[in-house]
């Protein structure tokens, strides 16, 4: 019986090593009556002309939605072992150390705790990339 047991997992068990790329998660934003959506902003901490992979989910192995190029601002949202969530504005060529757009909708206020759905990308990005500009 346990010969069975271990063969059934066996295809399970390839998944889960194979690099399959986990669900997205959303980034939350909202702090009440008195504060932006988001409460910070920030940079890509990178070198050169690297570039920062935005994902789908706070882990190494979820899907990259985006490549933020160094100076390219964001807003910080949410934060999950590690990883914090951000919104960017794709494309955003303002000054390096000035911030993301407000087109986001991150600089106004958002009472509730809710998923990002602005026109803006929102991802996750390795806290330990990022430079924080203001908060």
């Amino acid at each position: 019986m346990a010969e069975a047991w271990v063969w059934a997992t066996l295809p399970l068990a390839g998944l889960l090593v194979s690099g399959c790329t986990l669900p997205a998660r959303p980034v939350l934003y909202g702090q009440g009556a008195e504060f932006d959506g988001c409460g910070a902003t920030g940079e890509a901490r990178i070198v050169g002309d690297q570039r920062l992979d935005l994902r789908a989910a706070p882990s190494a192995r979820a899907t990259v939605i985006y490549r933020i190029s160094p100076g390219e601002g964001f807003w910080l949202c949410d934060g999950a072992d590690g990883w914090t969530g951000v919104v960017v504005h794709e494309g955003y060529d303002g000054n390096a150390g000035q911030g993301p757009s407000d087109d986001c909708g991150a600089a106004f206020i958002v009472v509730l705790r809710q998923p990002y759905r602005g026109p803006c990308l929102s991802g996750w990005v390795p806290t330990d990339k990022v430079l924080l500009i203001a908060g």
